[in-house]
């Protein structure tokens, strides 16, 4: 029997391990690292931009109902003037009871109107002040006039943009680079990792220098030769998130071609009506 070392002994070491080859798994890690970062940046200019059209809606919105306002009230005094009128001739016989009340029955509709006009614009200019984030008393003005673009472009213009400017479509697009650098990744399991290590002894007591050197400097070569198809099975789902995201693509843009050709239309009808509205007011007016 000799002893080689003693019962009680300490070491303090410091291991350092440095990935040499790993089969392409640090250079597509970096890639996803970048992916993930554009998916952020898209996420949050899709954010943006959903924040700005609700500033939109809500600008416009309250610029419309305060103009919807004055319309009522327009409206609600030209029926009671006609009211005040009716009163008049049914008092010198010139019309009965009925169409007095009629006139009556019209102007009430009317105060009913412009009151329900008043609470929309209450509600648009509360929207609008939460956008804003402004808890002001009175109320907000916009200054821009309400207006009518008239020269539409095509549709197949607002369908050639699907691509570059949906956030959907570019969500898809970098999750599809992600799948690829996740299968890659996979793949690169079926290759051995080769790594520099080394190994320096901070403190030492009762460990002799011959058996345990202070120091020490190698490179492990680590092969993995059969893992139960866990690396078959990685690759086998990679696969099919790719094939699952290009039929989410192509749903979304069908999808939204269907919305865009939807919203076009309505568009379009929308003129119609303006055009049929324009011929009315000049035919009132005539």
């Amino acid at each position: 029997v000799f002893p080689l070392m003693k019962n009680n002994l300490t070491s303090l070491d410091a291991n350092v391990i440095w990935p040499l080859f790993t089969g392409g798994k640090r250079i597509y890690a970096a890639k996803l690292g970048k992916q993930m970062v554009n998916w952020a940046e898209v996420n949050r200019d899709e954010t943006a931009a959903a924040m700005q059209s609700g500033l939109i809606d809500a600008y416009f919105g309250t610029r419309l109902a305060q103009r919807v306002v004055e319309v009522r009230n327009e409206t609600y005094n030209t029926f009671k003037t006609h009211y005040e009128n009716a009163l008049k001739f049914e008092k010198n016989g010139m019309i009965n009871r009925a169409e007095m009340l009629f006139a009556k029955v019209t102007m009430d509709e009317a105060k009913r109107e412009l009151d329900n006009a008043i609470k929309q614009e209450s509600v648009a200019q509360s929207a609008l002040k939460a956008i804003l984030n402004i808890n002001v008393p009175g109320s907000i003005n916009p200054t821009s006039p309400l207006f009518i673009y008239e020269e539409l472009p095509s549709k197949d213009y607002f369908k050639s943009l699907i691509a570059n400017t949906s956030y959907v479509i570019k969500k898809l697009n970098i999750e599809q680079i992600m799948a690829k650098s996740q299968k890659r990744i996979n793949q690169s399991a079926y290759l051995p990792i080769i790594s520099l290590i080394g190994k320096q002894t901070l403190y030492s007591d009762n460990v002799p220098k011959y058996l345990v050197p202070r120091s020490m400097i190698g490179v492990a070569f680590t092969w993995t030769i059969f893992d139960g198809f866990s690396r078959e099975a990685n690759i086998s789902q990679a696969k099919i998130s790719q094939e699952i995201l290009q039929l989410g693509k192509q749903k979304a843009e069908v999808d939204i071609s269907v919305l865009i050709d939807e919203l076009y239309s309505k568009i379009e009808g929308a003129l119609d009506d303006i055009s049929a509205l324009n011929t009315s007011m000049q035919m009132s007016e005539e």
